[in-house]
């Protein structure tokens, strides 16, 4: 009796031993250590097929052995000897030095008494060693099978848990080094496109320039040339960055009303002109209601259409290109639209079209000037249609011509008054006498520039370096500061950081004129106290623009100007186009949307002030970004942009707090002016629809 429970009391030790943790080793070393001392037993191991417990496998490895300095063997072939001697429905038992496998005894130190095979399922066994036969039992080997089962399929689930580790962690780094290979890449995309753009602003500027000229018809024609070749030079660094900031998810959408008529209107008329020397004739047709303007990102619709429009060009030597657009329905304030671009071209083969957006995939052979292209146009075509919810699909027969059809949905713009604004008088220059400091270190582009801003009629001053533009702000004050990013000596966005610290130009517009077309660039830009971009290379009437609109957005500053400012009419800059286009012209939504916004601006106001007394930068960038959304439904675009603009000041390490209080007192200020004259002219917002 006392034997039965000193057995069952020995099974009862081993299965407590069994799944006490998660790691296969341990279980196993413990597990042995207990069978060895309970049995009195001299040596036990347990081998694992190499890629988890499977039948048949092609190789075994050691997961354990007891005493471990007998394990001389840490690996076995299908092959071996052991390996042959194993069966599926018995537990054999040898003399030591009668085994089928006394080789491997031997190589294990495992010289005199008896050994035992025991199956513990598919791909795992067991070895144990006993000095007598009596230690080695039929019958107190078959009383352990049960607790083995179990014991193996503990192991089995300790070795996935650990394969699911290991190849996390291999997922872990594969991740960590795509993104290293992405940053990389998309480093040398940005020094590539610095390199060609900076050239190439010079190049295409004085081609601008020449335009303004007296040439004859053959110099005509060589400067159509010289700008047709740079466009197509353009479109392929375009492409190639497009594509990248796509993979990256760098490109996010900027919808705002435009009049989808005028867009198709204006790149027929372009497309006329582009491809007029080629017996190819271009077609516009629509069918959308009068006076109707959308809601959507109009730059990069248009980007869209040009992909299309040119890739149609490229593969038609003569006939015609089609381009149409209708509204097939109106859901409320949701309209669906169908955009059509055709050919009469060469048309693409079968085969290709199920890949035919793939990236640098082509259907067809270009013609005419040989542009083959890089397999880009099509794949970025759909990326950005994907973005917008919409979905494009191409039908074509070889020899026929294809057709591009896009189903796009868009809000539609419901009429709102504005407030009128006070037109230019005729042949007034409102760049006359503008005082204008540039930095840029390239001989070229200094040139270029000095001459553009001189038919602006504007007063240029030129350095080569930000330290020499911060020595010039000190002395003097500028209207408005055009800023190259990289320059020798001192680069841009330090020395815009530095004129924002204190100065007679702390407030004086910064504008950068950069070849670095990445997001992430022009971010540590905003963040360094730029006011906006001007991508090289430019045509001189978006620079002329860009000036414009950052003078007439900036009341004349500086110590020595305290003339009286006239207030200004925060009702103005607040524009609830965005507000009835969602809610379908519902003014009590429109009203209660309106007043939420009153009520979360004094505790808004009151958690940015003490976060930037305690200086909490985390704190702050949530209650910026928490209110970030409600501007935006007002139509406060600017002050959305001054909330990114605080967000990224606060993920600085070190946050610049003087520059982050200058940025949220201005936000709050203009806030405040909002607060206050919505609750002055509440009651009149309906009338003014």
């Amino acid at each position: 009796m006392d034997k039965i429970v000193r057995e069952i009391s020995d099974l009862y030790e081993l299965s407590l031993t069994i799944g006490a943790g998660l790691d296969a080793y341990s279980n196993c070393e413990q597990f042995l250590s207990v069978l060895l001392a309970r049995r009195n037993l001299a040596y036990g191991a347990v081998w694992v097929a190499e890629q988890g417990l499977q039948r048949q496998p092609n190789a075994y490895q050691l997961l354990c052995a007891r005493p471990a300095c007998k394990a001389a063997q840490v690996k076995l072939s299908a092959l071996d000897p052991i390996i042959a001697a194993l069966d599926q429905d018995t537990i054999q038992v040898w003399a030591a030095e009668e085994a089928p496998f006394s080789g491997f005894l031997k190589a294990n130190q495992i010289n005199k008494g008896y050994v035992a095979l025991l199956l513990l399922g598919p791909g795992a066994f067991m070895l144990l060693q006993g000095a007598s036969e009596a230690a080695l039992s039929d019958r107190s080997l078959r009383q352990l099978r049960p607790v083995l089962k179990k014991f193996a399929v503990a192991i089995e689930g300790c070795m996935a848990h650990e394969r699911l580790r290991e190849e996390t962690r291999q997922r872990k780094v594969a991740q960590e080094e795509a993104e290293v290979a992405r940053r990389a890449q998309q480093q040398f995309l940005a020094n590539v496109s610095h390199e060609i753009r900076t050239p190439m602003n010079a190049m295409l500027g004085m081609v601008h320039l020449l335009r303004d000229t007296n040439l004859d018809s053959h110099q005509q024609e060589y400067l159509n040339v010289m700008r047709f070749a740079s466009d197509n030079l353009m479109d392929l660094i375009n492409n190639i960055l497009d594509a990248s900031k796509i993979e990256a998810g760098e490109v996010v959408l900027d919808p705002k009303p435009f009049d989808l008529h005028g867009l198709f209107s204006g790149l027929h008329q372009s497309w006329q002109l582009r491809i007029k020397d080629k017996p190819v004739q271009v077609r516009y047709e629509h069918d959308l209601p009068e006076s109707t303007s959308f809601i959507g990102d109009s730059m990069r619709l248009q980007q869209i259409m040009n992909n299309l429009l040119n890739n149609a060009s490229k593969f038609t030597e003569s006939g015609t290109i089609s381009l149409s657009v209708c509204m097939l329905s109106q859901r409320g304030d949701k309209a669906d639209l169908q955009i059509k671009v055709g050919d009469t071209g060469q048309g693409i083969e079968e085969e290709h079209l199920p890949h035919i957006f793939d990236q640098f995939k082509q259907g067809r052979k270009a013609v005419g000037q040989g542009h083959a292209g890089t397999g880009l146009g099509l794949s970025i075509v759909r990326e950005l249609l994907a973005l917008m919810d919409g979905v494009i699909s191409v039908e074509s027969e070889p020899g026929a011509g294809s057709v591009f059809t896009i189903d796009l949905t868009l809000p539609v713009q419901k009429q709102v008054a504005k407030a009128p604004v006070a037109p230019v008088p005729a042949g007034q220059n409102q760049l006359s006498g503008i005082n204008v400091l540039v930095a840029e270190d390239n001989r070229m582009n200094q040139k270029l520039v000095e001459r553009i801003l001189e038919k602006f009629g504007c007063e240029a001053e030129i350095v080569p370096d930000g330290l020499e533009a911060i020595r010039r702000c000190s002395h003097k004050k500028y209207d408005i500061i055009l800023m190259d990013i990289h320059m020798p000596k001192m680069d841009g966005l330090e020395a815009s950081k530095r004129i924002r610290v204190s100065g007679r130009n702390k407030k004086t517009p910064i504008v950068a004129l950069t070849a670095a077309a990445l997001l992430e660039e022009r971010n540590h830009g905003l963040a360094s106290g730029m006011n906006d971009f001007v991508t090289k290379p430019f045509a001189p009437d978006l620079l002329k623009r860009v000036m414009i609109k950052w003078l007439e957005d900036t009341a004349p500053q500086g110590e020595e100007d305290h003339a009286p400012k006239a207030e200004e009419s925060p009702a103005e800059q607040i524009d609830l186009s965005y507000l009835h286009a969602m809610s379908g012209g519902d003014e009590a939504f429109i009203q209660d949307m309106i007043q939420t916004f009153l009520k979360e601006i004094p505790e808004m106001i009151q958690q940015v002030e003490a976060n930037l007394q305690g200086r909490r930068p985390e704190a702050l960038y949530s209650v910026v970004h928490k209110f970030k959304p409600s501007l935006s439904m007002l139509g406060l675009k600017q002050q959305e942009k001054a909330c990114a603009k605080i967000e990224r000041m606060t993920k600085e390490s070190p946050p610049d707090w003087s520059a982050l209080q200058s940025a949220c007192h201005k936000l709050l200020s203009v806030i405040g002016k909002a607060q206050h004259d919505l609750q002055h002219h509440y009651s009149k917002i309906p009338e003014e629809r």
